[in-house]
This record gives C-alpha cells, sequence and structure tokens, in this order.
C-alpha cells in the first residue's frame, strides 16, 4: 500500500535528520575551531565522520530491507530507508563540499527523499488512494468437532495487510489493513496457505454473530467486529454441538477496534 502518506512519511525524516545534523556540526564547531587543529587531526576527524556515517547508511539499509521481507509495519520500513537516504546523501554532499556549491546538501538530500519514495512505491505499489481499512474480526475454525488452531506463532503477522498480532487479547483476532475494499475469509486463509478443502468434509456451516450464513464460506466479505465460526464435518452434527462451538468463538476484536460497549 503506497499513498501519499509515504511521501510525508520519508520527507519528514529525511528534513528531521538534515536539521539534526546541521545542529550537531553548529555546536561542534563552536566547541573547536578546524583552524587550530593540525592537517593530520582534521583529516581523522573527517574519516572517522565518514566511517559512522557508512556503518551507520549499511545498518539501517540491512534493516530496511529485513523489514520488508520479514513484513516490518511499512512505517518502520519507512523510516529505515530515510535515514539510510540521508546518510547517503550526506555522503555524497562530504565527497563534494570542495567544490563550494552552498545548496549542495540541500540537493543530495532532495535526491535521497526523491529514490525513498520511489523505492517505497515499487516496494509496496500504488493504490491510486491513500485510504486504508482497518479492522477486527475473531475467527474460530472446527472439522469433525475438533477445532483448528491457526492462531500459532508460525502464522503471526505472516503478511502485511491481513494477519495475526501477537501480544495481549489477541488470540484468533484477524487483522485487516486493507485498501478501498473489505476482505474475505480467503484472502485471510490465503496469507496462511490454509485450504480447508484438505479436510474432505462434506457439509459446511458458516456461523457469524450467531447467525447461519448461506453464502459460501470462500465469499463470505468480513466487516469490523464479526465473530465467525467455520465448522465443518463428515458425519452428521447437532444444533448442540455447533451451539457449543459457537459458545468458543472469541470477543475480542471489540478490544482492538476500541469500541467495545463494556
Amino acid at each position: 500500500m503506497f499513498g501519499l502518506e509515504w511521501i510525508f512519511y520519508i520527507s519528514a525524516i529525511n528534513i528531521i535528520l538534515f536539521l539534526v545534523l546541521v545542529a550537531i556540526k553548529s555546536l561542534f564547531l563552536k566547541k573547536l575551531d578546524p583552524s587550530k587543529l593540525s592537517a593530520g587531526a582534521s583529516g581523522g576527524i573527517g574519516i572517522l565522520a565518514t566511517i559512522i556515517s557508512i556503518c551507520i547508511g549499511c545498518a539501517v539499509s540491512v534493516l530496511g530491507f529485513l523489514g520488508f521481507l520479514f513484513n516490518f509495519p511499512p512505517e518502520i520500513v519507512a523510516l529505515l530507508l530515510g535515514t539510510a537516504l540521508f546518510t547517503i546523501s550526506d555522503l555524497t554532499a562530504k565527497h563534494f563540499e570542495k567544490k563550494e556549491i552552498a545548496a549542495l546538501p540541500f540537493i543530495t538530500n532532495l535526491i535521497g527523499m526523491s529514490v525513498g519514495i520511489l523505492i517505497l512505491f515499487l516496494l509496496y505499489g500504488s493504490t491510486g488512494s491513500s485510504q486504508t481499512l482497518h479492522y477486527h474480526a475473531d475467527l474460530k475454525v472446527y472439522v469433525n468437532g475438533e477445532p483448528i488452531t491457526l492462531y500459532t506463532p508460525q502464522n503471526i503477522e505472516k503478511d502485511n495487510k491481513i494477519h495475526f498480532h501477537d501480544g495481549g487479547n489477541q488470540t484468533d483476532v484477524i487483522h485487516f489493513h486493507l485498501p478501498e475494499r473489505k476482505g474475505t475469509i480467503q484472502d485471510f486463509f490465503n496469507t496462511l496457505n490454509f485450504n480447508l478443502s484438505t479436510y474432505n468434509c462434506t457439509q459446511y456451516f458458516l456461523i457469524v454473530n450467531n447467525i447461519f450464513y448461506p453464502t459460501k464460506i470462500d465469499d463470505y466479505i468480513v466487516n469490523d467486529l464479526d465473530r465467525i465460526l467455520i465448522t465443518c464435518f463428515n458425519n452428521n452434527i447437532s444444533l448442540e454441538e455447533i451451539k457449543k462451538e459457537w459458545l468458543t468463538v472469541g470477543n475480542l476484536s471489540c478490544i482492538q477496534s476500541e469500541k467495545c460497549l463494556n
């Protein structure tokens, strides 16, 4: 998901870091008169500053790359990417500072921001809108009367847009972060590579908010605060058994959406 907010993120990060660097340099120069330093000492300080910048740039670049691979929130990836590009643009300015171009730091920083915006666009794609739907639902799945545990450490945050979160009051709560449209149950199952048909059930029931739904399970569009039970079986199942299964469906999505009535 990419929208106008990413232009704000990457620009704000670069501008803040630029102002911080200017402030640090100003304070440093007040305490240290470069004219009193030997050529060796002055060069040594410059080399040290360059090495530090390179280390910071490499570290945050690697973290940003890993963040994208392991589905960190895009805001974190933007922060890491913005920091990396700033250090690169600052190094570029240092390399050409002998040219005595007054606007050079601003130019290199502007290039860094532009590259950052382009990379975020390529990583997350364009939706044509920055609008994102964020909502939650509780889910429980049963096969032949036995619960299927989907909420496992391996399934935490496997996808950027639809996922489980770790932490308190998160068990079996699906988080949806989708542009423009709401997601289906099948959208969520796809993120986990979970396929209910592998159980070869002969009958399926979809119960949402204690109401039986005749629609295909795959097609059901999930809404905020939905409490969902999916039960499938090969033998006959009584209504009482389904009621017992329904009682195990959580009601934690309202906590995550901050819409609990009591």
